[in-house]
């Protein structure tokens, strides 16, 4: 019968095992391994290298991705002749048969694993046909064939229908295979066919796939790859293959069938879904772990963007062919419609979403106008996506395919700008982006049907996040050198502030040695001076006074007496001083007397009731801390006899905790302080020197309002050598 004139029939009857895609497969190789060299050799040229197809051969001695595309076209076109030419000629040896027959025979499965049954089918366009309809051997059923039809099968809006499939939802494909004689356990695989079909092998059901209908309302579609397995002992097998297709409408998509060895094909359909296991896994990682990323560090919103990215492709890849729809694996009741959709939405929005990635990341690059027109366009295509049918969303699809083309070619072009403007991490994220839109732009290309390839947006998808992983590592080990550098300046700076601070702690105790010093030498003078002066002054009255004792002028002797009594007070009040200024050196074991003496004089002077609680003797605390102390207790008592409006005043000094803490209390009941940590630093000038002489001896001063009236002034000095100095004492006691 002759073959319809629209389509030839295949070069060939006979198959052998072949790989599918081989020229493609090694262009796309060289392109990459040509970016490889590029990013990792920028100034250097790669050696001669060929690219075999065919026989055609491309030398170069420094290839750029320009030239390597220009080629890659030209070697296609020429390719896609001399095939032409081939059907050609097929047409003219083929013609007379209607039913094509593929010889297997000589297959060693074993060794080729799998044969891909792409040639020599019988299409039966706008009619389903069983097995024994075509038995029957009706004269229109034979009339519509056309014989030697190559998959996949593809028709839509782009391409010109050479079937008749636009106008017809539905068709029926027949193989005659021959097969080797030893026989087996074989098995079929059949991935995207239409919307619904069924599988015939030798006469018999195997295989439905959703529900076939000649009507639209009975038609149910379901997506997946499904694998059949019969047995065969070398008799020659029938394939029929009924398929309808009402749901994607002008849309045809018709797969090649795979035959092999059950176990062959089951290990090769489980390394393709742990491919996209490993695909799908290192986008979730990746995605998650940017999202985390940004949780701890909100000032950037590029991992933000890029963790969605990573997520929207993952739901995009599982509910997708490009996958073998390995969500169907864990939720096989998933819908066909309700896949595209999820497909469909992954996709919309993930395009924004990368794009505002890119505008994260090189801010003067990519223009903020771009940015709000893809988000607008997102924001419809998703709604749209919501609403609309299955086939006129997959037309919406497509229509989306020439923006991402577009957007793909715009981002390539900033990134080169930012490549060369020297942006960190510009390009690796170049040559990344670069492979993902080649591949993006193949498999949309594929699915238009423009093109006959893989879907490799996967691995597109791998290399980006690999570089965006590389560019992220540059940043951190930028980033690292920076903060060990910053960390190795700050650690000198530490230990100059360090040593500063010693110096001014070795100062300021020098300062007050110094105030003490003076307070001694004043002491002192006013002690073996003044004094001294003054007693002879008042002795020299005395014996004045008994030397005139017997005198008329009793009015002299008078003078000379109150004049000797005036000289006393003041001497009294010179040693007074004297011992005020500098008490404890007189004494040190008599601080307890010392403090009695000032508190009496104070009480006199201010008319305030001044108590001694108790004050422990032989206290276990060095020169230098006890006379701080004492000066503390000075100007506590002080403050609080002339500000606090106070009618007692309480002083205590304990020792504590087996002489390993000394606590100086003073309380009144006047007005109070302010209550707080800042109260010490808040005051005047005798509290801040109160605070200042508590951190010269590494003591702890609490300043508050005690209750139910009046103020608390606390000192307590933590010494670890107090226990060693009061054993000595109490042996230089007991000797």
């Amino acid at each position: 019968m002759p073959a319809s004139p629209g389509w030839p029939p295949a070069p060939e009857a006979e198959r052998t095992p072949t790989r599918r895609h081989g020229a493609v497969r090694a262009v796309l190789q060289s392109i990459v391994s040509t970016f490889t060299w590029t990013a990792a050799f920028p100034g250097a040229a790669p050696a001669a290298r060929r690219v075999d197809l065919e026989r055609p051969v491309i030398r170069a001695q420094r290839l750029r991705p320009t030239a390597v595309l220009t080629a890659f076209v030209a070697r296609e076109l020429r390719h896609f002749l001399r095939l032409l030419g081939l059907l050609a000629f097929g047409v003219l040896l083929f013609s007379g048969s209607a039913r094509a027959e593929s010889d297997l025979r000589q297959v060693d499965f074993e060794g080729a694993g799998r044969v891909v049954l792409d040639q020599g089918w019988t299409l039966y366009p706008g009619q389903l046909l069983n097995p024994q309809a075509l038995a029957a051997g009706d004269d229109p059923a034979r009339s519509a064939a056309i014989s030697g039809v190559q998959l996949p099968l593809l028709a839509n809006r782009l391409q010109a229908d050479s079937y008749g499939l636009r106008e017809a939802s539905r068709l029926t494909l027949v193989q005659r295979l021959q097969m080797p004689a030893a026989g087996g356990q074989y098995a079929l695989r059949l991935g995207d066919i239409g919307a619904a079909y069924r599988l015939w092998v030798n006469g018999q059901l195997l295989l439905t796939q959703g529900r076939v209908a000649a009507e639209p309302g009975a038609e149910r579609a379901q997506l997946g790859v499904r694998l059949v397995e019969f047995r065969n002992e070398g008799e020659p097998v029938e394939l029929v293959l009924e398929v309808s297709n009402h749901l994607y409408a002008e849309r045809w998509r018709v797969d090649p069938v795979v035959i092999g060895l059950a176990d062959a094909i089951l290990a090769r359909q489980n390394q393709q879904w742990g491919g996209a296991h490993f695909f799908a896994g290192c986008l979730l990682m990746m995605g998650c772990y940017h999202l985390l990323f940004f949780s701890f560090r909100r000032q950037n919103s590029g991992p933000l963007f890029f963790g969605l990215y990573c997520l929207l492709w993952v739901l995009s890849f599982a509910a997708s062919t490009s996958s073998d729809w390995f969500a169907l694996l864990y939720f096989p009741a998933l819908p066909a419609p309700l896949l595209h959709r999820i497909e469909a939405l992954g996709f919309f929005a993930s395009v924004p979403v990368g794009f505002m990635f890119f505008k994260t990341l090189f801010p003067h690059e990519f223009s903020t106008r771009i940015l709000r027109l893809t988000q607008a366009l997102a924001v419809c295509f998703v709604l749209a996506a919501l609403a609309i049918p299955i086939p006129a969303l997959l037309m919406l699809q497509h229509l989306y395919y020439l923006v991402s083309i577009l957007l793909i070619a715009y981002v390539l072009w900033r990134m080169v700008q930012a490549r060369r403007r020297g942006r960190e991490g510009a390009s690796f994220i170049l040559w990344g982006f670069a492979v993902l839109g080649g591949f993006a732009i193949n498999d949309m290309l594929s699915d238009l049907g423009v093109i006959d390839s893989i879907y490799l947006i996967h691995v597109g998808l791998f290399f980006f996040i690999l570089a965006q992983g590389l560019a992220l590592a540059l940043q951190f080990s930028r980033a690292f050198a920076s903060v060990e550098r910053l960390s190795g300046d700050l650690e000198s700076r530490n230990a100059a502030l360090e040593d500063e601070i010693v110096e001014r702690a070795r100062l300021e105790r020098e300062i007050a040695n110094v105030s003490e010093k003076e307070r001694r030498f004043l002491s002192h003078s006013l002690h073996d001076g003044l004094c001294q002066h003054l007693t002879a002054a008042r002795l020299r009255c005395a014996a004045l006074e008994q030397k005139h004792e017997g005198d008329d002028d009793g009015g002299g002797r008078r003078e000379l007496g109150v004049l000797a009594q005036l000289l006393q007070q003041t001497v009294d009040q010179a040693y007074a001083l004297a011992r005020g200024l500098w008490p404890v050196e007189h004494d040190r074991q008599r601080m307890a007397a010392f403090l009695t003496d000032y508190c009496r004089q104070l009480s006199e002077r201010h008319e305030v009731r001044i108590e001694i609680a108790r004050i422990a003797e032989n206290l276990c605390v060095d020169n230098e801390r006890i006379v701080q102390l004492y000066r503390i207790a000075q100007e506590a008592i002080a403050n609080a006899a002339k500000h606090a409006r106070a009618q007692r005043i309480e002083v205590s000094i304990d020792d504590l905790n087996a002489g390993s803490m000394v606590m100086m209390t003073v309380v009144d009941d006047g007005i109070g302080i302010g209550v707080g940590p800042q109260a010490p630093n808040g005051g005047g000038l005798g509290m801040r020197m109160m605070a200042y002489r508590a951190r010269m001896i590494n003591a702890e001063l609490q300043i508050g309002r005690h209750h139910p009236a009046g103020t608390l002034v606390r000192c307590t000095i933590r010494c670890a050598g107090c226990t060693a100095t009061c054993a000595k004492k109490t042996d230089r006691a007991g000797s």
